[in-house]
């Protein structure tokens, strides 16, 4: 199968809703190796905002996602020599956006490993179907002597969407709440003041 083909296999399954795989290895930092990925429209990871979290054990797994690692990888992690890494958009108004894990070229040594994210929507006449979406992408690392990583945009490497330790909490990266509007409630008139003498 030619890679066009495959690419447009993709994008029709992404299109219909479908999780998308990949399982070609790739190198990063020393350290970081991408072993495999899994895009999803619907993201199982809880939650409305933008969030990255770092997996590091089963236990961990449970604690965050409802759904088998099956489910939601295509196979099961095998704990011992990997982590996953999950990234998930805020939600969004069509089908048609895709996330995708990108490797970079190495910085200089001492930083954090680093992975690119990279978004797809799609263009502005196309025909993308208008649901409501929250689009992620599981990332299965080499484990490896790193205990954190950066997520940077994959089109703009010096651009920092988050960093994440391995074992943290879900981590969110939405922009700051909007500060709460003034108080609607009703003012009681002030009580009428007594002339003075």
């Amino acid at each position: 199968m030619t890679q066009r083909r495959a690419f447009g296999l993709g994008r029709a399954a992404v299109a219909a809703g479908i999780a998308v795989a990949s399982s070609a290895a790739q190198a990063d930092a020393p350290g970081l190796q991408v072993l495999a990925q899994r895009g999803h429209v619907q993201c199982p990871l809880a939650g409305q905002d933008e969030r990255s979290l770092l997996i590091d054990n089963a236990a961990q797994w449970r604690a965050a996602l409802a759904v088998d690692e099956n489910q939601a990888l295509g196979r099961a992690a095998d704990w011992r020599h990997e982590r996953v890494l999950v990234h998930a958009l805020a939600q969004q108004p069509t089908l048609g956006v895709q996330v995708r894990a990108v490797s970079l070229a190495p910085e200089s040594a001492g930083l954090a490993p680093r992975l690119g994210l990279r978004v797809t929507r799609p263009a502005a006449d196309a025909m993308a179907a208008t649901a409501l979406s929250r689009p992620c992408v599981f990332a299965v690392l080499a484990r490896g002597g790193w205990r954190s990583l950066r997520w940077v945009d994959a089109e703009a490497p010096t651009r920092l969407i988050a960093t994440v330790a391995v074992g943290s909490l879900p981590a969110t990266t939405a922009p700051a709440p909007m500060p709460q509007a003034p108080s609607t409630e009703l003012l009681r008139p002030a009580d009428p003041v007594a002339p003075t003498k």
